[in-house]
């Protein structure tokens, strides 16, 4: 998966319309040369994802990543 975070926006797109996405920051934690940020994504205030890294962008990937693995398993996805 190249772009989790591209393809979880497709996917929101096509089979979630109406629905808001949302990501959520926790962090930084840690001290502050080796800091850890948390990111949860929302599909209508559910959680679908959650995801850590040492920046908001590695944090969101994962997040991103695991959502879409969430929601592969409930709508096999054709591409």
């Amino acid at each position: 998966m190249d772009d989790p975070i591209n393809l979880l926006n497709n996917i929101h797109q096509r089979f979630y319309a109406g629905s808001v996405l949302r990501y959520d920051y926790d962090g930084p934690r840690g001290p502050q040369h080796d800091t850890i940020w948390q990111c949860n994504v929302f599909l209508d205030n559910q959680q679908i994802g959650m995801g850590g890294g040492v920046s908001k962008g590695y944090a969101k990937t994962g997040a991103a990543r695991s959502a879409v693995f969430f929601l592969c398993g409930l709508y096999p996805i054709p591409w």
